[in-house]
């Protein structure tokens, strides 16, 4: 079964960033966009982006933002990808990208329906124009930038798009399954990015509104399973547990990007299923450490299309 990778969109709570973590999702977007309703500051992802575990990849979402803008949300959010949705020229996305040593991806906004008299969207043209990019995200142009709800005629997509494809706009449980069978095979590979389709209100995540199939989830599922199971082994033969002294140190480092420190530290320690949650937290950073440190490296070239593949 092909792997679909996976972002939700528009975080803005813990509690939904941490759902969306259990629920297997490969990467978590956040808007900086001050007029959108899911809108965050850079201070606030960089507090959310602490939260994520090995292997979840945090994207900053701009809009015709400045360099100075960019650079700033990059400094607080390491390792973030780039993801620009306004009217960014492929040379303005580029530039900021090498300057800053990330990845990115540029939105095509695809109109929902082709005017009388006018061409529709070329996407080909489009690919080639920003052919730097590691991935287009394919989203409904609706007035403002995303976030609308809306789909487009994915019919109307060229085959052979010389891209990797991030399906958007309008997912939801009715329809994400139509989506991917209609796009699977027109790119280098296809994901999906959902946002309005897992909300109760704008910027309000609803874990009963996932729109991904079980089918689309299990291959990652069983992954990390067997996963879970070999790490597990791990931690017993080397002693990995987490120690008191490391999950108050964890807690500490999370509770230091808030107001009141000291009132998120209690509030983590009433309840033993958050406290479960950042011993886990403690015990992948401990398998982590042991695992580089006991790691034999060699080095290859290959490109990004190549590392793509193997995945």
């Amino acid at each position: 079964m092909t792997r679909t990778r996976i972002k939700i969109c528009g975080l803005t709570r813990e509690q939904d960033l941490d759902a969306a973590v259990s629920a297997g999702v490969d990467a978590v977007g956040f808007v900086l966009y001050a007029p959108s309703p899911r809108a965050v500051t850079a201070e606030r992802a960089a507090a959310l982006a602490k939260r994520l575990p090995a292997f979840v990849t945090p994207v900053l979402l701009f809009v015709n933002a400045s360099v100075q803008e960019i650079t700033h949300a990059c400094t607080l959010v390491p390792g973030a990808w780039l993801q620009f949705h306004g009217d960014e020229t492929p040379q303005t996305c580029q530039e900021i990208a090498n300057a800053l040593g990330r990845k990115w991806m540029r939105a095509a906004r695809i109109p929902i329906e082709t005017p009388p008299g006018q061409a529709p969207f070329d996407l080909l043209k489009y690919a080639l124009d920003y052919q730097n990019a590691h991935a287009l995200l394919l989203d409904a142009h609706v007035e403002g930038y995303g976030g609308g709800g809306k789909t487009f005629n994915w019919s109307l997509l060229p085959q052979n798009v010389n891209s990797h494809l991030v399906l958007s706009g309008g997912l939801n449980a009715a329809n994400v399954t139509e989506g991917l069978s209609a796009l699977r095979g027109r790119g280098l590979s296809l994901a999906v990015d959902v946002s309005s389709g897992v909300e109760s209100a704008k910027g309000i995540k609803d874990a009963d509104k996932a729109p991904i199939p079980d089918d689309v989830f299990r291959p990652q599922a069983e992954k990390r399973v067997r996963m879970g199971l070999v790490v597990a082994d791990l931690v017993r033969a080397q002693n990995l547990q987490a120690t008191a002294e490391k999950i108050k140190a964890h807690i500490e480092e999370l509770a230091s990007s808030y107001e009141k420190p000291a009132e998120v530290v209690r509030w983590y320690y009433s309840d033993m299923t958050r406290l479960g949650e950042v011993e886990a937290m403690v015990i992948e950073n401990n398998v982590t450490e042991y695992i580089l440190s006991h790691a034999k490296v060699n080095e290859k070239t290959i490109t990004f299309d190549e590392l793509m593949g193997q995945q």
